[in-house]
């Protein structure tokens, strides 16, 4: 639903089938837009799940007021702070605390750069924005990508922000996490509601 809203307000908005000159940008184009906006999309509606009780300093706690899947619940003194943040009471997406319930969690945050590639691909009529580092709301809605050296194989040994086409943990045997489960089921949600 909300990339069918956004191609509405794109092709309303914007004149994407003319000449290069009088296209709103001589380096990008409405294709450009719609792929970085998909990009954006699919990170931000659909989060990167990870177990509560991991330990990574770049992971983002959510929905800590909820009950885990078994039935039981963080201390009174946690859920007492999340209740004073937005960002710690609920899911990024208001539809997965409706419908999958998933309990505590944490989210690899989708990376910086996705919001600012949306920004830099689409017409600034569309007035995106994001937020800054250091400024309020930037360290609960994105992460920072890694720095520093890859792998052999061009992976970093510490993923810390969420991008589409991301492996970010191997499976060790065929069996599907829960975090797994949470990610397809979130998935399939965002297809359904669209």
């Amino acid at each position: 639903m909300a990339y069918s809203i956004f191609q509405k307000v794109l092709a309303t908005q914007v004149p994407c089938n003319t000449t290069s000159s009088a296209q709103y940008s001589l380096a990008r184009t409405c294709g450009d837009c719609q792929n970085a906006y998909k990009a954006w999309l699919c990170a931000v509606m659909i989060p990167r799940c990870v177990d509560f009780n991991s330990t990574d300093p770049w992971l983002q706690r959510r929905a800590m007021i909820q009950n885990f899947p078994d039935g039981t619940s963080l201390d009174p003194e946690t859920i007492a702070e999340a209740n004073q943040s937005l960002a710690l009471s609920s899911s990024r997406n208001p539809l997965i605390d409706a419908f999958v319930i998933p309990g505590p969690y944490k989210e690899l945050l989708p990376c910086e750069d996705l919001c600012y590639n949306l920004v830099q691909s689409c017409p600034a009529s569309m007035q995106f924005g994001c937020p800054q580092p250091g400024v309020i709301g930037f360290s609960e809605s994105y992460g920072l990508k890694p720095q520093g050296e890859a792998d052999e194989n061009g992976r970093y040994t510490n993923i810390t922000c969420n991008y589409p086409g991301l492996v970010s943990y191997f499976a060790a045997g065929s069996s599907i996490g829960p975090s797994t489960v949470l990610l397809l089921m979130s998935a399939m949600l965002v297809l359904m509601m669209s």
